[in-house]
């Protein structure tokens, strides 16, 4: 029997995780697979193809690529703390925030991922510090405690988050990144009004 190609959510999230636990990359990373944008009519590229060779930085890094390799580890941040959220938040409404919230972040890394190769941007494919740091918090935590912190968590990240979304979306130079960066301010102002109660937790 043929094994089935690793998916593209899992990728990411492994990468996700491994920000947090290096040791384990050697062992949960698949070998000759690395999160990339949909191929042809298939979201996941096949677990045997070799893995594209790493962009070439430019040698002036522009601001559009500045973005792009600050919100690569936005969407890999948020996508860990959203999988984190689908499997341990008790509150029914958190958890399907959790689940929409891992769509969004999918759908945004596809689009910066296949933005960079095209533009050979050189991009780190892990977590922000600080959404490393909740992860690690979060995971020591369970029910209602969880679910507050995990809120909290939301909450912080998308208001810190929408700055940077924002400006490019006012001040960026390439039309594509200025429209994909509001469809993410919106996003954001959306999680971010969803998680207002947890603010204070």
């Amino acid at each position: 029997m043929k094994r089935k190609p690793q998916t593209h959510r899992t990728v990411l999230a492994v990468t996700a995780m491994c920000v947090l636990f290096p040791a384990a990359a050697v062992i949960a990373a698949p070998p000759q697979v690395t999160p990339s944008p949909s191929q042809s009519n298939s979201a996941s590229p096949s677990a045997s193809s070799p893995a594209p060779a790493n962009p070439t930085p430019s040698a002036s890094i522009s601001p559009d690529a500045d973005f792009v390799q600050a919100a690569v580890q936005t969407e890999v941040g948020l996508y860990g703390l959203a999988t984190l959220g689908q499997k341990k938040a008790s509150d029914s409404k958190l958890k399907q925030l959790a689940k929409d919230l891992q769509k969004s972040t999918d759908e945004a890394y596809r689009f910066l991922d296949s933005y960079a190769k095209k533009h050979s941007i050189a991009s780190q494919k892990k977590s922000e510090l600080r959404a490393a740091s909740q992860y690690s918090d979060l995971l020591t935590l369970s029910g209602k405690d969880f679910d507050r912190q995990f809120g909290k968590a939301l909450y912080i990240d998308a208001n810190i988050d929408v700055d940077n979304f924002s400006q490019q979306a006012e001040h960026g130079k390439d039309p594509a990144l200025r429209a994909f960066a509001k469809k993410q301010v919106a996003e954001l102002q959306r999680l971010a009004k969803a998680t207002t109660q947890y603010k204070g937790a």
